[in-house]
């Protein structure tokens, strides 16, 4: 394997995948909670095994597409039951450490050796060099002898309501960078093109991990 192979767990330790390197980074391979690579429809259809979890930005547990809700926000930063918190923030006081910037937070759901990116590690991640919109994957080559970063379209929960947006058509990417008390910064795709903004920390975006 040699001084360059990453492991990256996946589904509880197995299977268990190989980092994917492009430029300075090694990337995860599948999105934070999925058990495979993602494949076609897996972003139309919010396929978890492919798609993985949807996560509120700062929370390390997930609320995934027709899980509970509530009228937010908790106080509870630890809250692991999953219920999604409507409102622009899910959490009753700012606390932009949660994820933490470069380092990792308290509440970080990536793996051991894994966190968050930030908003300038996704932005490396670049324009893609193939998109398949009837697939809704995201296909980026990375480094000479690794396969491509595939990312879903799984689209986002919608912070004032928790219902699904832009399944398969749109990829939205939290960031481990805080912009405002209320907002974070976020990668989104729906073509070839990546973009960047910010969006209401208690929306419900994908995240893909990068190796601390």
């Amino acid at each position: 394997r040699g001084a360059s192979y990453y492991g990256y767990p996946a589904g509880g330790g197995s299977p268990y995948y190989t980092a994917i390197k492009k430029g300075s980074y090694y990337w995860a391979p599948v999105n934070c909670g999925a058990t495979r690579v993602a494949q076609a429809g897996d972003g139309k259809n919010g396929t978890i095994a492919g798609a993985g979890n949807m996560y509120q930005w700062g929370r390390q547990d997930y609320t995934n597409y027709g899980g509970s809700t509530a009228s937010g926000p908790t106080s509870n930063s630890k809250p692991n039951n999953h219920i999604f918190y409507k409102g622009n923030n899910w959490l009753n006081r700012t606390d932009n450490t949660l994820w933490n910037g470069s380092r990792k937070g308290v509440n970080d759901p990536c793996p051991s050796g894994y966190r968050v990116p930030t908003i300038d590690e996704l932005k490396s991640i670049r324009n893609a060099n193939s998109w398949d919109g009837s697939g809704g994957l995201y296909k980026v080559n990375a480094d000479s002898g690794c396969p491509q970063l595939i990312l879903p379209a799984v689209g986002y929960r919608l912070n004032s309501e928790g219902s699904p947006v832009n399944l398969g058509t749109f990829g939205d990417y939290w960031s481990s960078s805080a912009s405002s008390s209320t907002d974070a910064s976020y990668i989104y795709f729906g073509n070839t093109s990546l973009g960047t903004g910010t969006y209401p920390k208690a929306s419900g975006f994908s995240i893909r991990c990068i190796k601390e």
